[in-house]
């Protein structure tokens, strides 16, 4: 079959000062940590400090460490949007498959890892509703069934499935910059029309 679309569409991007100051601010924390907790905190047992000061300093290295991984793990990235062949024929095509949307249609977001590292969780349309949690940070929660089959397909030493998730709106670019071809561009018009099927479906559910 011919396609003119990608298998794969970037539907989504944070914007690239954000993701690398958060990254930034990641590694940074982790090796605050590291070096209180590894360094200082050895220091002062040897010299025999009091015990409340040597906590005190343990603590000044894992809150901020605890405080930075609770508050940006839910951080989104990236999302793509996996297209069946029959969607990829032509662009009006790929525009009437979006407007009727299946559930079952997969897409990725990328979250980052305590250390930066890209996370993966794919995951079907249908398994994300909207939430407030985390004091406004969550705003997407996964199913818990979903996450739920996805631990079982995982090793022991596997970090456990994402279920909540934060899509910030101020980085999704829609224009295209200058310079740069249109393939490159982020489908930002198909994340609205994603969003938008979310949210009427929780709408419908509360209602029935």
């Amino acid at each position: 079959m011919n396609t003119e679309v990608a298998e794969r569409l970037l539907i989504y991007h944070a914007g690239t000062g954000r993701i690398t100051f958060l990254a930034m601010v990641k590694v940074t924390t982790l090796f605050l940590g590291a070096f209180f907790t590894f360094i200082v905190v050895p220091g002062y047992v040897k010299a025999e400090k009091p015990e409340w000061e040597t906590v005190g300093v343990a603590l000044c290295g894992l809150i901020p460490l605890f405080f930075v991984a609770y508050t940006t793990s839910p951080f989104v990235s990236h999302i793509y949007i996996h297209l069946p062949p029959v969607a990829r024929t032509s662009r009006p095509v790929l525009e009437r498959f979006i407007h009727a949307l299946p559930p079952s249609t997969e897409f990725t977001l990328t979250t980052m890892s305590a250390i930066a590292k890209p996370r993966y969780s794919t995951m079907q349309v249908g398994h994300l509703r909207p939430a407030k949690r985390r004091f406004g940070i969550v705003n997407y929660v996964r199913d818990a069934e979903g996450a739920i089959a996805e631990n079982e397909t995982r090793k022991w030493y596997n970090l456990r499935a994402m279920t909540k998730f934060g899509v910030q709106e101020a980085g999704i670019e829609k224009k295209k910059p200058k310079g740069k071809k249109g393939k490159d561009l982020t489908e930002a018009w198909i994340w609205d029309a994603v969003k938008s099927k979310i949210e009427k479906r929780a709408v419908a559910e509360k209602a029935s």
